[in-house]
């Protein structure tokens, strides 16, 4: 009997053993993928941006790297799209801007040293600043302006 249990633990750790180095591939798997995104990044981002000196590169993911490049910080995704008969996979980078109303940060497309110089001297709105501009006519007031507003009506209903 105890030799059945000897053979069960075996399997067991045969099997967790082979669980692990399954694991460990598909890791070392997702990071020499990252890796070659990274590199096929950089290429192309020098192609499209220009050599760039001062140049660092942080892995995210397989599909997904950080640029930093001149102290602007850029995204770059591997990207596709479907042509009529042809699909494409290409790589789409997005400079970090600040929205230029509330101070929040966000990524931005750019295709060309054109896009970078005109979110450099024009700063974009994020999203919710943007939607706000477009629809609200007024300034939007805080919670706390608001109940400001409310204490100093009835302040003047009840003195009056």
């Amino acid at each position: 009997m105890s030799e059945g249990k000897v053979d069960k633990m075996d399997l067991k750790e045969r099997a967790l053993q082979a669980s692990r180095e399954r694991y460990e591939k598909v890791e070392i798997e997702k990071l020499r993928a990252a890796d070659q995104f990274a590199q096929k990044a950089i290429k192309e981002f020098r192609a499209v941006f220009g050599d760039v000196e001062d140049l660092t590169v942080k892995e995210v993911d397989r599909d997904e790297c950080e640029i930093i490049a001149d102290g602007l910080k850029f995204r770059a995704r591997k990207e596709s799209s479907e042509f009529p008969a042809k699909y494409c996979i290409y790589i789409k980078f997005y400079l970090h801007v600040k929205c230029r109303k509330c101070d929040k940060w966000f990524t931005y497309p750019v295709q060309n040293l054109a896009d970078i110089g005109d979110l450099l001297s024009r700063p974009p709105m994020c999203e919710d600043c943007e939607m706000l501009a477009k629809y609200s006519t007024t300034e939007v007031k805080s919670e706390a302006e608001r109940v400001m507003e409310m204490l100093r009506e009835i302040i003047e209903i009840v003195c009056n």
